[in-house]
């Protein structure tokens, strides 16, 4: 591994321990400012309160007890001791609901749990992103072949723009906006489909698929473009495998178009769309997270982030949230590794 490489990694490790020791030091403030208030102790209202015959809540037994109050001590408000004994028992039910209602912490009471579910969201995230990254290329290079081709649509305007338009009204529609369309039709805790509102929606892939198709028309305009035209390389966008550009060959993982001017070009606007991918990352980490709370799947990573929200367990929130950091960051790893050997690559043929 390169100077170069280790320079990049260092550099991510700082951040990431600067967030980490950030999201620590807001834990710990959480955990320490946080002081239940304490009821002051009053030994005669904590008798009658323990009587379990008297019902706080009842305007009958309230009235009943002050005027026993009153008749036992001229100097003893009745009513306000009422009043107070009242408010404070409703305090005491309100706290034991609250017990009960609440649960432990995810990270910190179940740590094998947190990190399970954690992976299973890496790899959803990871499908996710593989996939976008696959279909914005393919669907940019796709755009940037008819465009070369020069083709119209045909007689069928009007169904074309009807197709078009209601097709890019999903595009670009709000996961979950879909996804609460789509509650009645389908299991709302279907991870299947969280997969695919995170690929169809949000405008995800028809905004990444442009900034591709932006590269390639920059690559188009380069001065080794205009030295391969002088050597007559194959030049021809008409489909077909005289001129390489089959099917196999746009769809496929490994986009190769050997001999022909849209290799080299597809290579270079690759090799700089991967700075772009960054950004992708962290748009698409985003959206999962909002999918899996907007569809409630239970026991998914964004669920339970929600409802550590919920019980007030911040410092959980805040560990569940550098979790997401942590993904996003190996990622970024991950596009800077293959940039560098890319880049190795690209030098070791100069």
């Amino acid at each position: 591994m390169g100077q170069i490489m280790k320079s990049i990694l260092f550099n991510h490790l700082v951040v990431f321990l600067i967030i980490a020791g950030l999201f620590t030091g807001l834990g710990l403030v959480s955990v320490f400012l946080y002081h239940p208030e304490k009821a002051e102790s009053n030994p005669e209202m904590t008798k009658w309160l323990q009587d379990s015959t008297i019902n706080w809540q009842d305007p009958l037994h309230q009235a009943l007890i002050a005027d026993v109050l009153d008749l036992k001590s001229v100097e003893q408000d009745g009513e306000a001791f009422v009043r107070s004994a009242a408010r404070l028992k409703s305090d005491e039910t309100a706290k034991t609901l609250e017990q009960l209602r609440h649960q432990k912490g995810l990270v910190f009471g179940d740590f094998p749990d947190f990190l399970l579910k954690l992976l299973g969201f890496s790899f959803i995230f990871g499908l996710v992103l593989f996939i976008l990254v696959w279909g914005s290329q393919t669907l940019g290079l796709y755009r940037f072949i008819r465009s070369k081709q020069g083709k119209r649509t045909s007689g069928k305007q009007f169904w074309h723009s009807v197709y078009s338009f209601f097709g890019l009204l999903i595009l670009f529609s709000p996961g979950y906006l879909i996804a609460y369309m789509l509650k009645p039709l389908i299991p709302s805790d279907s991870i299947i489909l969280m997969i695919s509102l995170g690929l169809i929606t949000n405008g995800a892939l028809i905004v990444y698929s442009q900034k591709f198709l932006n590269l390639m028309n920059q690559e188009m305009d380069k001065g080794y473009v205009l030295a391969a035209r002088i050597r007559n390389v194959n030049e021809n966008f008409e489909n077909g495998h005289q001129s390489n550009l089959t099917w196999k060959a746009i769809l496929g993982f490994h986009k190769h178009f050997p001999g022909h001017i849209l290799h080299h070009i597809l290579l270079n606007a690759k090799r700089q769309y991967w700075n772009t991918v960054r950004e992708l990352a962290a748009f698409t980490i985003t959206s999962l997270i909002i999918l899996e709370m907007a569809l409630n799947i239970q026991g998914r990573y964004g669920y339970e982030l929600l409802r550590q929200v919920l019980y007030g367990n911040y410092a959980d929130v805040l560990a569940m949230m550098l979790g997401l950091f942590l993904i996003v960051k190996l990622t970024e790893v991950a596009i800077d590794f293959h940039i560098y050997k890319q880049k190795l690559k690209f030098e070791n043929w100069k």
